[in-house]
């Protein structure tokens, strides 16, 4: 035997395939919808990426249709299951879903499974597509949710763009937040380009000693 030791893969978190108008007007059998997700998935295919999360703003009907078509067609690829929101601070949060808690919870697709956990976290509009209309609960207690009921882990989408973590919120409940995973052990991680990471960690440092 000669084992390969580590493998570097490319994984995108972050593939919005929905239009608009699907969270009112979802037709999942539709060529229009197949062909557009088809496209999703071939491309990433062609860019090289070994993994993809599937997280359109409240809404998970995508996701279904793209297992759908990777079982299908044999496709290459792996694919995860998630949903991006709006948090009650103002910055942008994304879910990558645990792939056994649809079963789990006995959801008879993605489609539903999103729409009750964006329900339980208190979503005023679930047919809002655009990311502006905020959950309910802070994110304080969506991190707690997340992790306590083994449905997945919070990203914080673009941190360091304007809706991102460091740019909303008061420096307080960012405090708090990072204090979560310090203190008590409960996981969330950051989604930053590579020349972001210095900025990241300085500001989390900055936060921390400031009393």
């Amino acid at each position: 035997m000669h084992p390969k030791g580590s493998e570097w893969r490319k994984w995108d978190l972050q593939i919005h395939p929905a239009e608009n108008n699907w969270c009112s007007n979802f037709e999942p059998d539709s060529d229009s919808v197949k062909n557009r997700i088809n496209e999703f998935l071939n491309k990433a295919i062609e860019n090289g990426l070994s993994v993809i999360a599937i997280t359109d703003h409240n809404f998970g009907g995508s996701i279904d249709v793209a297992l759908k078509i990777k079982e299908e067609e044999s496709l290459d690829i792996i694919l995860l299951p998630g949903v991006e929101l709006n948090a009650k601070e103002g910055w942008h949060i994304f879910i990558i879903f645990n792939p056994e808690w649809k079963e789990k919870n006995n959801y008879n697709s993605w489609n539903d499974a999103v729409r009750n956990f964006l329900s339980s976290c208190q979503l005023s509009n679930p047919i809002d597509q655009s990311g502006n209309v905020p959950i309910g609960i802070t994110t304080k207690e969506l991190i707690q949710k997340v992790n306590n009921e083994d449905i997945g882990i919070v990203f914080f989408s673009h941190c360091l763009a304007n809706k991102g973590f460091f740019k909303r919120g008061s420096n307080d409940s960012r405090k708090e937040i990072i204090k979560m995973s310090i203190e008590d052990g409960y996981l969330f991680g950051f989604d930053i380009k590579n020349e972001g990471r210095e900025q990241v960690e300085k500001a989390i440092k900055d936060m921390l000693s400031d009393n």
